[in-house]
């Protein structure tokens, strides 16, 4: 995913060895409806319908590609390409291009036993908030981006027969007050539960603030009975000796990006809320953020009153 002055953008390309499948979506920040654009594709043989579709067998080298995307690594991260056609939630088609190099910072590389099984394992490949430059135009608009964020997700796994989690990934610029002050900062989140958990506590969760990676603990999601329109809840599930939450986020979903496939035996409920989130439920505050001097850097984000 990534944001810009205008818009969020996000992509992906996707093996899930049943099925192979893509998806590119555009939400103008500055449209109050949030409308999606989408494009969308899936096939179980994609080669026997002429498409060339990869998925990367490295998260530092080699391409990803669909007809009409591409994400390639190179040394210093990533170049990104989107050259599609994306419908509206109400029905209109607009063209969809952007050009875009992510530079790499720091990451969150786990390889984890699921399910406690060393015979099925799986690779992650994370980043938040790393910064991102080049254009994008959609329909008769266009944006140079200059200093946007973007988020990586790279994933293989042997996958459970059925597996369910929830995940959070932000990126954006804000106040941040430390022990030295108050600095503007960029600052990325990466939250999951329920996938990568030893004792209820995930192992890939982090925030990176000007590109330093700090590990956090569990966290739990506060769903709402209605999460596509009602604000949620991400927050730590232990506090810490100061009985403050080490994670205390609200987050405010704008529309949703939504795959339900089911083939039989198989099925899978994909559902992406772009929005943006607060600390502690408050707007127009600093961050808190946090550290101790310890072997694994540890970082607070909450209200401001926790500092």
């Amino acid at each position: 995913y990534m944001g810009t002055t205008k818009f969020w953008l996000g992509f992906a390309v996707v093996d899930l060895g049943y099925i192979k499948a893509a998806f590119a979506y555009i939400v103008d920040k500055h449209d109050r409806s949030h409308e999606r654009f989408e494009f969308e594709s899936r096939s179980p043989f994609p080669s026997l319908m002429g498409f060339e579709v990869a998925v990367a067998a490295s998260s530092t080298r080699g391409c990803s590609h669909w007809p009409g995307l591409r994400a390639c690594a190179w040394d210093g991260g990533y170049r990104l390409h989107v050259d599609v056609v994306v419908t509206g939630q109400y029905g209109a088609d607009r063209g969809l291009v952007a050009d875009l190099v992510v530079t790499r910072q720091e990451s969150l590389v786990l390889s984890f036993p699921l399910a406690n099984d060393t015979g099925r394992p799986a690779y992650v490949h994370k980043g938040a908030a790393w910064p991102v430059k080049g254009s994008v135009r959609f329909g008769e608009q266009r944006e140079e981006v200059a200093d946007g964020f973007a988020g990586i997700d790279f994933t293989r796994a042997l996958a459970l027969r059925r597996t369910v989690w929830n995940w959070a990934s932000t990126g954006f610029v804000s106040d941040v007050r430390t022990s030295s002050g108050v600095t503007r900062s960029r600052v990325g989140i990466n939250l999951s539960a329920r996938v990568y958990d030893i004792e209820g506590e995930s192992m890939e969760n982090a925030v990176w603030l000007d590109g330093i990676v700090h590990v956090v603990g569990g966290v739990e999601f506060v769903v709402p009975a209605n999460p596509r329109n009602d604000t949620w809840l991400v927050r730590s599930r232990q506090k810490n000796d100061l009985g403050h939450r080490e994670i205390d986020l609200v987050f405010e979903p704008h529309g949703t990006r939504e795959d339900h496939t089911w083939l039989g035996v198989v099925a899978m409920e994909f559902v992406h809320f772009p929005g943006r989130s607060v600390s502690g439920g408050r707007t127009g505050r600093p961050w808190c953020l946090s550290t101790t001097p310890t072997a694994v850097s540890r970082i607070t984000i909450a209200a401001g009153e926790a500092c």
